[in-house]
């Protein structure tokens, strides 16, 4: 699965990104691999690395909101995401399609809150959640997380169930840090199995226009 961003979306957190950043020089990501692949990369933070709801202003959110089928009011009175609660992108740089679509960059790790999860199942803060049981579980369980770790050549290894979570240590108004781990297999014959472990630090940039 390839994670799509419409470009609508980026182009407004493009016009958020005249202000001055105040994030850390080493914020980004890294990624060990234990197992099938002996690896190590890092990934500096950029537009499509990290994104939260919450470092957007409800203006922003509307502007996003009025792309969908349901009036902003009603998804905030679900407590719904808009753009995406979590979402991080340790993957190399990705494109534009001539259909108008955002392809996240292959190689690399991507999480993201599952598609029911609510500000009530990840407030602003330090939390645990669990990595969402099997492959392209974007609609899995409310307050987990959807992983997956992708190769060009390889495809897409399979995150084993109840293997690992998400661990945020410190989020604030404009600062995120944490970590992420869980196993994922490649079925095959014989099957490739990974451990993958992310560590990550972002902070306000910005195209972010609440924090």
């Amino acid at each position: 699965m390839r994670l799509l961003w419409p470009v609508a979306v980026l182009a407004l957190i493009a016009a958020c990104g005249e202000g001055e950043s105040r994030s850390r020089t080493d914020d980004g990501c890294a990624i060990t691999l234990t197992g099938a692949r002996d690896e190590a990369w890092t990934y500096p933070q950029t537009i499509e690395t990290f994104t939260t709801d919450y470092w957007f202003s409800d203006a922003y959110l509307e502007a996003v909101a009025d792309t969908s089928e349901e009036s902003f009011d009603a998804q905030m009175a679900q407590s719904a995401q808009i753009v995406t609660l979590l979402r991080i992108a340790c993957v190399d740089s990705g494109t534009i399609t001539s259909q108008g679509t955002y392809l996240a960059g292959r190689d690399g790790v991507n999480v993201a809150a599952t598609s029911g999860t609510t500000r009530a199942d990840i407030p602003a803060g330090p939390g645990s959640y669990a990595v969402a049981e099997g492959r392209l579980k974007l609609n899995g369980a409310a307050g987990t997380m959807f992983t997956e770790v992708v190769f060009e050549g390889d495809g897409r290894y399979e995150t084993v169930p109840e293997s690992g979570s998400l661990e945020i240590e410190t989020w604030t108004s404009d600062h995120i840090e944490g970590s992420v781990t869980f196993d994922a297999v490649l079925r095959g014959d014989p099957a490739q199995m990974l451990h993958v472990e992310v560590t990550f630090a972002f902070g306000c940039q910005p195209w972010f226009d609440n924090c």
